[in-house]
């Protein structure tokens, strides 16, 4: 026999939801089972079982396979059982060895293991017979643990796609409400208005609360059929005109109809012209505005065909691939200055063709010298005279501020700063700020390439566990 019945409370997991029942009489069930049976329903029951006395390891089952450890019969054996988890779980071993044997509690302890990620083990212990030793039962984690990742990822990449949709449609309401020439868009099975701009609610005297209605009720019925007409055309060719339309009050007006398709269903946008010339100087002073405007943005800008031949390009860009002129930029192909490789400016145009838009896309730009720089890209797709052009913008990421407080703000960030303290610290000062620059960047690298896995970090580095973990306290990112 392995326990009596009154030094193991039968444990059961808090997951299940539901109550505990143990056997009733295990002394006279399990009466005639010897030891070695016992040890094969352990190990059969459970991915890892140990025997401990005095917080050392007398004996153990494990499947190797499961948890993906290599010979753990040198390492494992004959060791204390708080040197076989990571640090973090250790005062859980201590609580779990002294005060939680048989609680029936389950409590999650991480193994690291020789492949470079810790392994999350579910433990429950109970005591063997009326000795000091203790067994201890646990069930591998891992799997749930790579879900709740994935979960959490998952999560995190809605929110930020949720963001975007969400400003999106918060520049869309402003320039479309910021139209001065009135627009309507219907739905077109219906002929139902769905959205009127500011102008169009006062050229129809649609309430500025109120819906919109059908539409061809703003109108007299001769001047109905005629609007009907032209809807059912756009709908068939993709736009059409009503000219002379006279609006009570209003006077005179040219419709100006086109479809466009969202998803599975078709919309009609509708454009209300006056034909007034008036503010034509007005206009052009505008587009002399706005061409100043995007010259002296400090985002490039670049106008390409569909074969990536630039067309027209802003001041900014010139200074970023340091050309004093235009012309030497215009007719030249695009991925001559932008992108790190013809795979990853592939990539960038696959997605615009196929969707019309690229935010945020993280790649490079070469100046006329070969010298490159972290750049963000977000590009569109318009059709120009039948045919496609692309327009990009074109942001520089190297100098780029963090997005919120930097903990590690005491230490000199870059070669620029550390030179900086030439003058005003000792040589002896300034080469241990570099020499902590050096780790700490180094560090941030290895993070990164391991996915934050603090084992997998200190064998890039060709440090041990420990001395990882004293650099991240360190250097204040232990959390």
């Amino acid at each position: 026999m392995i326990m009596s019945n009154s030094d193991a409370p039968t444990a059961s997991r808090p997951a299940s939801g539901k109550a505990k029942v143990g056997f009733r009489n295990p002394k006279k069930s399990f009466a005639d089972v010897d030891s070695a049976l016992v040890a094969q329903l352990i190990s059969a029951g459970v991915d890892v079982a140990f025997v401990i006395e005095n917080g050392v390891i007398l004996d153990f089952a494990a499947s190797a396979a499961d948890l993906n450890v290599e010979d753990p019969e040198r390492s494992w054996r004959n060791a204390p059982f708080a040197d076989i988890v990571t640090p973090e779980s250790r005062p859980k071993v201590e609580t779990m060895l002294s005060t939680g044997v048989g609680d029936g509690r389950w409590r999650q302890l991480s193994h690291p293991s020789p492949a470079g990620f810790d392994i999350p083990v579910n433990y429950t212990t109970v005591r063997v017979g009326k000795t000091n030793r203790i067994l201890a039962l646990g069930q591998e984690m891992r799997s749930v643990a790579i879900l709740q990742q994935r979960l959490v990822r998952t999560h995190q990449e809605l929110e930020r796609e949720y963001d975007r949709l969400r400003h999106a449609e918060a520049r869309y309401r402003d320039l479309f409400d910021a139209m001065s020439e009135p627009v309507a868009v219907l739905d077109a099975e219906s002929l139902v208005i769905r959205e009127l701009n500011p102008a169009a609610r006062t050229l129809l005297d649609v309430g500025e609360n109120e819906a919109g209605g059908p539409f061809l009720d703003k109108f007299a019925k001769d001047a109905g059929r005629a609007i009907g007409r032209s809807l059912e055309r756009a709908l068939a060719v993709g736009h059409a005109d009503v000219h002379k339309l006279r609006i009570k009050r209003r006077g005179e007006w040219t419709l100006r109809v086109s479809a466009f398709r969202h998803d599975d269903s078709v919309s009609l946008i509708v454009r209300f012209d006056d034909g007034d010339r008036s503010g034509l100087a007005a206009d052009r002073t505008a587009d002399l505005t706005l061409q100043s405007v995007v010259q002296n943005l400090p985002d490039a800008l670049v106008i390409t065909t569909s074969s990536l031949r630039v067309l027209q390009v802003n001041g900014t860009f010139l200074r970023m691939i340091h050309l004093v002129d235009e012309r030497r930029a215009v007719g030249d192909d695009l991925a001559n200055w932008l992108g790190r490789s013809s795979t990853e400016l592939n990539m960038l145009m696959s997605n615009l063709k196929n969707y019309g838009v690229v935010r945020n896309f993280a790649t490079v730009i070469r100046d006329r010298f070969g010298v490159e720089e972290e750049v963000e890209v977000s590009a569109v797709a318009a059709p120009v005279n039948g045919e496609a052009v692309y327009g990009f913008a074109i942001r520089n990421t190297t100098r780029r501020l963090p997005a919120g407080p930097d903990l590690r703000a005491q230490l000199p960030n870059s070669v620029d700063q550390v030179t900086n303290l030439v003058g005003r610290l000792p040589l002896k000062e300034i080469v241990r700020e570099s020499t902590d620059l050096i780790e700490r960047l180094c560090i941030d690298a290895a993070l990164k390439i391991a996915d934050d896995n603090r084992a997998s970090a200190a064998e890039i580095l060709g440090l041990s566990r420990q001395g990882l973990y004293s650099k991240l306290k360190r250097f204040g990112i232990d959390e």
